[in-house]
């Protein structure tokens, strides 16, 4: 008796080891360094498991480094200790960076198989592989596509996993494991309910088999097809008793039709003896119903006494299989679209609103398309975010902020190669700013006075700019305001200079270009050099000659003799300067090249050393003093043929005896 009862304790207890989940990892990361698809380094990974009692349920888990393209994937192969081979499938991980590990957990009762690349830790079925068998020293195909075909083998012993990879040299596998009598997936409430009924042949009890086929309505007597919502299904061969069969129906998400549901019911008995409907249709009353209960009528109500919890679950809005229009809360177990959102997610087909209702009248305050676009206060959004405002004065878009520095702005940022950042913000100092954040400077500003800065934040005038100014355009006008303005009579003025003072007329200029500067109406001053392409008309030109001027003053005493050694020439310009000169070929002067030649002082060179032209106004300093020496030479001629005019006289006058 002693001895039954240990033996009933032995028994019990191994019963209760066998329910026990028990976990095995090896944890020698698979590694893959072929510059071509092939097996891994460790080929294969070698796994042993002991102590396990009878086994029901497993699964195999695969913690995987991410890649950065789908492409990366491996192809795995489970052996167990007796020899059973299951073809897992294709892994592909994508995250962030070859450092992430996700999992892949393998489960014959997972939902589905693997379709992409998985971005957070799944659970899938295993599948099929495009290798038809393995390399050695793996087993040759064919391979089986469950885990539970382990079941009827050995348990104990070494287990062994086969990878071949393909991509760039990488790891694979960080480690896997094998869970024996681990917890089952959760499986949904099935739509397919048990429907008994009673067949009769001309009055009498069918016994046998039938053909039957069966399609759901929601009216019943119509024959419209808009009211038949499911089927038809077909059950061959049905076993009937004494005129009563057994069978299950499926119509999916029909059953949560809200109206009445009916069966229409046709018979073949025997089989394939032809199809006879059996009148009348056949009320589906609660029951397929009841197992979701996800239909309420208009006139029925639904209340909680209390807070509903719903930790990663959905509601979805749409009957059948479709999974579109949906209600959830999404987190790290539950992602949505690879996204930890720890939040409430609303999805739709085509996109979705967000609106409000005031007796009657709809408004939408926030639509969504299903390519990514938002609109407010629009059905049709045609960008990224469209706000459409009204015909008040509506802000449409309003960014607030008081803090200190930028405050409230509006950053644009483009990734692309040769793309930059730029922002604008409305500071806390009162200016408005345009900001290169790549290069961290302010490009534009507009301070609160409406003066505006390029290049500058220092914002004297209405506009500062440090830099070039250059434009394109037919006119570049700069127009006073009149009403007497201080220093310049309310007159337009334009200052281009390079170091102007600023100050009033007389004092020192820098080099650059005034236009009625300084009260002088109508005064233009070029600082360096004034390259015309065409005549000027004037009614007069001012050289500054003042002595106070110059220095190292001494009279000019080879003008003469030098204008005398110049050759005036005719000639014709060449044809791209011509047309520069409106046209005009023919033409008369000097060439500069002999004019350095004797006044140097007369001809100009180019910003590369080449004689560019000469001065023809300054010529006249040379002809005035040529012309003064010219005129002491004559009178010093004309003394001199004075001299001797009277000197011929007086000898005359002395070869002539008187009285002859």
């Amino acid at each position: 008796m002693i001895r039954l009862i240990a033996l009933m304790l032995a028994a019990l207890a191994l019963a209760r080891a066998s329910a026990v989940a028990q976990t095995f990892t090896n944890n020698t990361p698979i590694s893959f360094t072929g510059a071509t698809a092939g097996p891994a380094n460790q080929y294969p990974s070698a796994l042993l498991v002991a102590g396990v009692g009878p086994v029901s349920y497993m699964t195999v888990t695969l913690n995987v480094f991410a890649t950065a393209g789908p492409n990366d994937a491996g192809v795995y192969l489970l052996v167990s200790p007796s020899g059973q081979a299951v073809n897992l499938g294709v892994v592909a991980a994508m995250g962030p960076n070859p450092s992430t590990v996700l999992s892949a957990t393998f489960a014959d009762d997972a939902a589905d198989t693997l379709t992409a690349p998985i971005k957070v830790n799944s659970v899938i079925r295993p599948s099929t592989s495009p290798i038809g068998s393995f390399p050695t020293p793996a087993p040759p195909a064919p391979y089986a596509s469950t885990l539970s075909s382990t079941y009827s083998g050995t348990i104990n012993g070494t287990w062994t996993l086969y990878a071949f990879c393909a991509g760039p040299a990488r790891n694979v596998v960080n480690s896997w494991s094998l869970t024996f009598n681990g917890v089952r997936q959760p499986q949904p409430i099935s739509t397919a309910f048990s429907y008994q009924g009673r067949l009769l042949k001309s009055g009498t009890p069918v016994d046998g088999t039938a053909d039957l086929r069966f399609t759901l309505w929601n009216h019943p007597t119509s024959t419209v097809t808009g009211n038949r919502i499911g089927g038809p299904l077909t059950r061959t061969n049905v076993a009937v008793s004494g005129g009563v069969f057994t069978t299950t129906l499926d119509f999916g998400g029909a059953t949560d039709d809200a109206n009445g549901l009916w069966l229409d019911i046709e018979a073949a008995s025997p089989p394939g003896s032809g199809y006879v409907p059996l009148t009348p249709r056949q009320q589906v009353l609660v029951t397929p119903q009841a197992a979701r209960a996800t239909v309420a009528t208009n006139s029925e109500t639904f209340s909680l006494g209390g807070d509903a919890r719903m930790n990663d679950k959905t509601v979805y809005f749409r009957g059948g299989t479709d999974e579109n229009h949906l209600l959830g809360w999404f987190s790290a177990a539950k992602p949505f679209s690879g996204l930890a959102v720890d939040g409430p997610v609303l999805t739709g087909f085509g996109g979705g609103v967000l609106g409000s209702k005031d007796n009657g009248i709809e408004r939408i305050a926030l639509r969504w398309t299903n390519t990514g676009r938002i609109g407010i206060q629009t059905p049709t959004p045609s960008a990224r975010l469209h706000i459409l405002g009204d015909s008040t004065n509506d802000l449409g878009f309003l960014i607030s902020a008081s803090g200190p520095g930028w405050g409230s702005g509006l950053r644009l940022e483009n990734f692309g190669v040769g793309g930059r950042t730029y922002g604008m913000y409305s500071g806390s100092d009162g200016t408005w700013q345009f900001v290169d954040q790549t290069a961290t400077a302010t490009r534009m500003v507009i301070n609160s006075a409406g003066n505006v800065g390029i290049g500058t934040t220092t914002l004297p005038q209405k506009l500062n700019v440090n830099g070039v100014i250059r434009s394109t355009g037919a006119d570049f006008m700069l127009a006073g305001r009149g009403g007497g303005q201080a220093n310049n009579s309310g007159q337009a003025r334009a200052l281009v200079d390079a170091g102007w003072p600023g100050g009033a007329q007389g004092s020192t200029d820098g080099g650059g270009l005034y236009i009625n500067y300084s009260n002088d109406f109508g005064r233009v001053v070029v600082g360096s050099s004034l390259v015309v392409q065409g005549n000027i008309n004037a009614t007069g030109t001012i050289t500054p000659s003042s002595a106070r001027l110059k220095e190292h003053v001494a009279p000019m005493n080879d003008a003469l003799e030098g204008l005398l050694k110049l050759e005036g020439v005719r000639f014709d310009w060449k044809a791209d300067e011509a047309a520069r000169r409106g046209g005009r070929a023919a033409d008369l002067g000097f060439l500069a090249e002999d004019v350095e030649k004797i006044f140097p002082e007369l001809v100009y060179r180019d910003e590369s050393g080449q004689v560019i032209g000469m001065d023809y106004s300054r010529l006249s300093a040379v002809a005035v003093q040529a012309i003064k020496q010219q005129q002491a030479l004559i009178r010093s001629q004309r003394a001199e043929i004075d001299e001797l005019k009277a000197r011929l006289d007086r000898l005359e006058k002395i070869s002539v005896p008187p009285g002859r």
